[in-house]
C-alpha cells in the first residue's frame, strides 16, 4: 500500500478501542483489481475511506518495496490515480458559461476559467474534509496520495461523526500529508486546515522534488528521514546530531516552522522553530540555500531541539524496516492529539507545547516505529527470552500507571496474523503464564473467538480457565473458518454454532466469577468483534445481537430440560439429544 494508507492503518491500530479517533484515508484510487482488496483491507484496519474518489480507467497506487538483508527496505512508488486522478473532482461536465464566453488577451478564456473552477472545486473539497463534511463521514484529513489522517471530535476527542445517517460532523484533529500526489493538492488540504486551526504533519517523502514555499508556510511539522533531508537540503552532510540540526535549520530558514527527523537506528530530532520577520514574496521552491521564494513569507529558526534515541526492537532482529516511518509518524500524530492538553500549538494560539508533551509524543512514535519492523516468520530469528522479559517489564510499566487511575489493563492473546505467522502469546495458556508474570491485578485477559478457533482451543475450556484464574476481563464474540491467518469476524455462532452454544452456557452457568473489585467486573464483558465487509454494519450487529439473545434463552431451557445431568455424567450423546431436541 502507498504511505498514505500505512499511516491511516497505523493511525487506527493505535487508537483502535478508544473511541477517540476516527481516521479517514482520503486519495484517489483505480478502477482495477486492487481496489476491492485494498478497500476491504482499510475497512478491516478501521479507516473510513468514504472521502476517496475512483477514477475510471486508472491504476491505483502502489508502492513496491524491496528489503535488504538486514531488513532494511528501498521502495519504488506508482502513482497512478493518486499521481493523476485529482483534477476529477466530479464526473466531467461542459464548460460553465463564464468560461465559455470570458475574453482574454491570449483567447484562453475557457482554459483560464476552467482551470480556476477546478481550483475552487479542490479548496472545497478539502475544506468539506478538514470540517468533516460534505462527503459522508466524520473528517480528519486529506491523505494525499495515499496520505492519511485521523479525526477526533472538535477539541481532538470524539470518534465518528457525521455521514449519511444525520450524524454531527467531526472537525479533523491532525491532517497528515506526504508527497505522492501533485503539490497543489497537499497545497489545498493544508490551507484548509491552517483556516480551520488543524495542525499539519508532512512526510517529505513520496517525490524527489523541492517543497513549494507556501506548502512549507502552511505545515506545522516538516517531516524528512535522513536521506530525504539530504536531497532537500542539496547534500547537506547528517552523520552527526549537529549536522542534522544544520541541515534542518535551512528548512526552517525557508519557512518550514519545525522539522522532524527520522534517523533509523539513531532514533530521531526534533527541531522546534519560532517565526522570525517576513520575506518577500518570490516564486519556487526551497532548496539548500533556503534562498529560492515561493508564495510563502514565513522564517524560522530554530529554539528548542529535542532528541529521541532509538527504542530497541523487540525480539531484537529488524526483520522488516517496510513502512516503519509511517508508523512512527501515524504515532506523533495519534499521541498529539490524544495528549494534546497543549491546544496553545495550534495557529493563532501563539506559543509551543510545553517540552514534556513532545518528549512523549516522540517515545510513543518511537515505541511504534521499534515494533513496526519486528515480526516473526522464521525459526532463529528472535530471542524469545529477551522479548519475553521486555514484554513483562513492558507490561508491569503499564499497569502500574493505569492503576493509579482506577484503569484496568486488557490483553487479547492471538496466535497468528497475515503478517507475522508467529506470536508472543499465542494462546490462552501462554497468555495467563505472561499475566502471571507480570503479577499486576489490573492486568487480565480478553478472548476473542475467532482468534481461540485459530488457535485451535475450545472457547469454553480457555474461557473457564482464564475465569479461574481470575483474569477473564473480556470476551469477543465472533466466528470464522479458522484458517490460518484468516480472521474472518463473522457473525456468532455462524459456522461452529454448537461451540458458541456452549460457550454461552458456560457464561450463563459453569464460569467461576471472579469477585467483583475494582478492576474485576466479576464476569467478563461480553463485545462483538465482526467485520461487516460487504453487509449492512447495523444489519450484522443486530443480528449478533439477536444471536446471543437466543443462545442465552436457549441455555436456560436446556439446563431446564437436564443438560447438567449430561454434563456430569460426562455424556456426550445425551448433550447432543438435549441440543437435537431443544429449540
Amino acid at each position: 500500500m502507498p504511505a498514505g494508507a500505512n499511516q491511516a492503518v497505523a493511525a487506527a491500530l493505535l487508537s483502535a478501542g478508544t473511541g477517540r479517533l476516527a481516521p479517514r484515508f482520503v486519495c484517489r484510487l483505480g478502477d482495477d483489481a486492487y481496489l476491492p482488496w485494498l478497500r476491504a483491507e482499510l475497512s478491516r484496519a478501521g479507516v473510513d475511506t468514504s472521502a476517496s474518489r475512483v477514477v475510471p480507467n486508472m491504476s491505483t497506487g502502489q508502492g513496491i518495496v524491496w528489503l535488504d538483508a538486514e531488513g532494511a527496505a528501498t521502495s519504488v512508488v506508482l502513482g497512478g490515480a493518486n499521481a493523476q486522478g485529482w483534477s476529477l473532482l466530479r464526473p466531467p461536465s461542459p464548460p460553465s458559461p463564464a468560461a465559455q464566453q470570458a475574453p482574454t488577451a491570449d483567447g484562453n478564456a475557457a482554459e483560464d476559467a476552467g482551470a480556476a473552477e477546478a481550483a475552487a472545486l479542490l479548496a472545497q473539497h478539502a475544506a468539506e474534509v478538514v470540517a468533516g463534511v460534505g462527503s459522508g463521514t466524520a473528517a480528519e484529513g486529506d491523505g494525499g496520495g495515499g496520505s492519511s489522517s485521523g479525526s477526533g471530535g472538535g477539541d481532538g476527542g470524539g470518534g465518528d461523526g457525521g455521514g449519511d445517517g444525520g450524524a454531527a460532523a467531526v472537525k479533523a484533529s491532525v491532517l497528515l500529508l506526504q508527497r505522492e500526489v501533485p503539490e497543489h493538492v497537499n497545497e489545498a488540504f493544508a490551507a484548509a486546515a491552517a483556516a480551520a486551526g488543524v495542525p499539519v504533519l508532512l512526510d517529505a517523502g513520496g517525490e524527489d522534488r523541492p517543497v513549494s514555499r507556501r506548502l512549507l508556510s502552511l505545515v506545522d511539522f516538516l517531516a524528512p528521514n535522513e536521506q530525504e533531508l539530504q536531497r532537500l537540503t542539496g547534500g547537506m552532510p547528517t552523520g552527526r546530531d549537529e549536522e542534522v540540526a544544520a541541515a534542518a535549520g535551512t528548512l526552517m530558514a525557508g519557512g518550514a516552522r519545525n522539522v522532524l527527523v527520522t534517523l533509523e537506528g539513531r532514533g530521531s530530532l526534533l527541531l522546534l522553530g519560532q517565526e522570525e520577520e517576513e520575506q518577500e514574496e518570490t516564486s519556487g521552491g526551497i532548496n539548500a540555500t533556503g534562498a529560492q521564494g515561493g508564495t510563502g513569507r514565513r522564517r524560522c529558526r530554530p529554539v528548542r531541539a529535542i532528541r529521541q534515541p532509538a527504542l530497541p526492537v523487540p525480539g531484537g532482529v529488524v526483520a522488516d524496516a517496510t513502512a516503519a516511518g509511517d508508523a512512527f509518524r501515524a504515532a506523533l500524530a495519534v499521541a498529539l492529539v490524544e495528549g494534546r492538553g497543549h491546544r496553545q500549538q495550534q495557529r493563532g494560539r501563539g506559543g509551543q507545547a510545553p517540552s514534556a508533551d513532545y518528549e512523549q509524543a516522540l517515545r510513543f512514535a518511537a515505541a511504534a516505529g521499534a515494533i513496526a519492523v519486528s515480526r516473526m516468520d522464521y525459526h532463529l530469528q528472535a530471542d524469545y527470552a529477551a522479548a519475553w522479559s521486555a514484554g513483562v517489564a513492558a507490561y508491569r510499566r503499564l499497569a502500574d500507571a493505569c492503576a493509579g487511575l482506577g484503569v484496568a489493563v486488557s490483553l487479547e492473546p492471538k496466535p497468528t496474523d497475515p503478517s507475522s505467522r508467529f506470536s508472543f502469546l499465542p494462546n490462552t495458556a501462554s497468555a495467563l503464564t505472561f499475566v502471571a508474570a507480570v503479577d499486576r491485578p489490573n492486568l487480565g485477559l480478553t478472548l476473542d473467538a475467532g482468534h481461540m478457533l485459530m488457535a485451535g482451543e475450545c472457547l469454553s475450556q480457555s474461557a473457564a480457565e482464564a475465569a479461574a484464574a481470575g483474569r477473564l476481563f473480556g470476551l469477543h464474540l465472533n466466528d470464522g473458518h479458522g484458517r490460518l491467518g484468516a480472521e474472518d469476524g463473522l457473525v456468532f455462532g455462524s459456522v461452529h454454532a454448537a461451540a458458541a452454544q456452549e460457550l454461552v452456557y458456560y457464561l450463563r452457568y459453569k464460569l467461576p466469577a471472579a469477585p467483583a473489585g475494582r478492576y474485576s467486573p466479576g464476569l467478563p464483558h461480553a463485545f462483538f468483534d465482526t467485520f461487516p465487509l460487504n453487509e449492512d454494519p447495523v444489519a450484522e450487529a443486530a443480528a449478533n445481537v439477536a444471536a446471543f439473545a437466543a443462545m442465552w434463552a436457549r441455555a436456560g431451557r436446556l439446563r431446564r430440560a437436564g443438560m447438567e445431568a449430561c454434563l456430569g455424567a460426562h455424556d456426550a450423546l445425551c448433550s447432543l439429544r438435549l441440543m437435537a431436541s431443544v429449540p
